[in-house]
């Protein structure tokens, strides 16, 4: 499965975001890498259910939900999702 040239520069964009957060303690030290293809992956898949009829998502809950859990995990302790 090959990467269109907008995806890669999606990834290095992503990538050195989380690098930076990294950088000034805004997050965890992770691989910003793997941080980055998750976060595409994610909505390439929403994109995907997105074209399916019988599949009706509420894109705007379900990012701001992913993003909760990408950035503060799913162990104890955190706010819950609304």
């Amino acid at each position: 499965m090959g990467t269109t040239r907008l995806d890669q520069q999606d990834t290095i964009y992503l990538t050195n975001y989380f690098k930076e957060q990294i950088k000034k303690g805004n997050i965890r030290k992770i691989s910003p890498e793997t941080a980055a293809l998750i976060f595409i992956s994610y909505l390439s898949h929403l994109n995907l259910l997105s074209h399916f009829k019988e599949c009706e998502i509420q894109e705007e809950k379900y990012i701001k939900n992913f993003i909760n859990i990408l950035l503060n995990g799913i162990k104890g302790g955190h706010q819950n999702a609304k």
